[in-house]
């Protein structure tokens, strides 16, 4: 079924609040919504708060996720890695598992399995925005005026969620049903979006590094964006050179900011778990 027919069937069932999804995708869709809320919302002046990325250059930032995508390295204070790290470990956390939602706590994980032994491949802290640090992170002065620079205007609205993705040798399929994003696809948040991510653990290509393709938010065939938003590892890797394929590892701490109508996937953590925490800004 084509694109076109989905994005229509979908918004009989559920109504217009879809076409943020339906024509978010598109560039030129994205570019007049941002001279609109520049007109609309505009740039705010930053607050005088202090930042925790006193080293980044605004201008540099923006031009590197305009160009590429992505701006990194970014890296957390270790006070604040610390804070998030035991709120995710303490604080109540959900997931979608064969069974339906589950609700359970970070101890009660034992390799990837709850007590009543449902495989368990991801754990959301509910309501992260409850937590005064993920607000302080989100709405850090250099973090909302590098989204202002891509965005056209300071964001006013965002999401923050700070999840577990644990070690399994599990499918691909049950990781689909977990909605783990173990497969190339691009996000549609919006009608405009960038989003910050930052590991909170130590991560690598073998518990959830993040892969991207660098550039790709600009630069896909016209066909793909009709289709589905997944792409096979195969048809991505046939259609992009392999100098773009970018895999993000860093410390814990370490961050990036990026468009995420980009193609990117994390890869399955199998080694040892991953604690992500991201902030999507629209």
């Amino acid at each position: 079924m084509s694109f076109v027919k989905q994005a229509v069937g979908r918004i009989r069932r559920e109504g217009w609040s879809l076409m943020p999804y339906a024509l978010g995708r598109f560039h030129t869709v994205r570019s007049l919504y941002s001279a609109q809320s520049r007109v609309l919302r505009g740039k705010k002046r930053p607050s005088n708060s202090q930042t925790m990325f006193p080293d980044v250059n605004v201008e540099q930032a923006v031009a590197a996720i305009k160009k590429d995508a992505v701006y990194l390295p970014l890296k957390l204070p270790a006070d604040v890695v610390a804070e998030l790290k035991d709120i995710a470990q303490t604080a109540g956390l959900e997931a979608i598992s064969k069974s339906g939602k589950q609700f359970f706590h970070y101890s009660d994980v034992k390799e990837a399995h709850l007590p009543n032994g449902e495989l368990v491949l991801m754990g959301l802290v509910a309501n992260a925005k409850q937590f005064p640090i993920a607000n302080r992170i989100a709405e850090d002065p250099v973090a909302l005026s590098v989204m202002a620079g891509y965005l056209g205007y300071t964001p006013t609205r965002w999401e923050i969620n700070l999840f577990w993705s644990f070690a399994s040798d599990a499918a691909l399929e049950a990781r689909k049903i977990a909605t783990q994003t173990t497969e190339f696809h691009f996000d549609v948040h919006s009608y405009n979006f960038a989003y910050a991510a930052y590991y909170v653990l130590d991560t690598d290509r073998n518990n959830g590094a993040h892969v991207m393709i660098t550039g790709s938010h600009k630069d896909k065939p016209t066909a793909w964006l009709f289709g589905s938003a997944n792409q096979k590892d195969d048809v991505i890797y046939a259609h992009y050179p392999k100098e773009r394929v970018l895999i993000i590892e860093g410390k814990a701490g370490t961050g990036f900011w990026q468009d995420s109508s980009c193609y990117h996937k994390a890869l399955p953590p199998e080694r040892s778990e991953r604690l992500l925490f991201q902030v999507r800004y629209f």
